[in-house]
């Protein structure tokens, strides 16, 4: 898409790599991320430090550093409109949309960030959505109203009968996530429903 960037990361033989693709100029970058042991340690600290504001801050400065570092300096976001990420082997478990790429803003609150399973998913992005083609779109999930949100999506799907898994927060409760049903109404009208 246009002004989009991709950021593909590779692990193998021990070690990360990563390729910035831009679409504006069609360039390309290839730069080490660093070690196996370095990415999972830096992984693994984001990961330990989500409840404490000033620890994850710095644990997700210090990966954002190496994750998007190189592309930053050759100037990979100037301009960017999307980003797309391939997240590969530990790597996938970090909130890489939640990192900083400059300055000390998480990415997800300057750019639009998208998860590709692979950078061939893009050329999906270019297919139209094709009449008489059905879709489920789902949005706005109440884990906490058990029966009322069973019901509910038994209606929703047409389906009568069927079984659907409650889902119970372990700890706490899960809230609503804001704009989650507002973006699947778009998607749905989008999509001619």
């Amino acid at each position: 898409p246009p002004g989009a960037v991709l950021i593909e990361t590779v692990w193998g033989e021990g070690r990360y790599h990563a390729i910035a693709l831009r679409q504006r100029d069609c360039r390309a970058l290839a730069y080490a991320i660093g070690t196996a042991d370095d990415v999972g340690a830096a992984v693994g600290a984001v990961r330990e430090a989500w409840e404490d504001a000033a620890r994850f801050e710095q644990a997700a400065r210090a990966l954002g550093q190496l994750v998007y570092g190189p592309a930053v300096t050759a100037g990979f976001f100037r301009g960017a409109r999307r980003l797309f990420v391939v997240a590969d082997g530990e790597l996938a478990l970090a909130p890489l949309d939640a990192l900083p790429a400059e300055g000390d803003e998480p990415l997800l609150t300057v750019l639009p960030v998208s998860y590709l399973t692979a950078a061939r998913d893009l050329m999906r992005l270019r297919q139209r959505f094709r009449p008489g083609v059905r879709a489920l779109v789902v949005g706005g999930p109440d884990y906490e109203r058990g029966g009322a949100a069973k019901e509910a999506l038994q209606v929703a799907s047409g389906e009568r009968g069927g079984d659907v898994i409650a889902c119970k927060p372990v700890h706490g409760s899960w809230g609503a996530l804001a704009g989650a049903r507002t973006e699947a109404e778009r998607v749905t009208a989008r999509l001619g429903g």
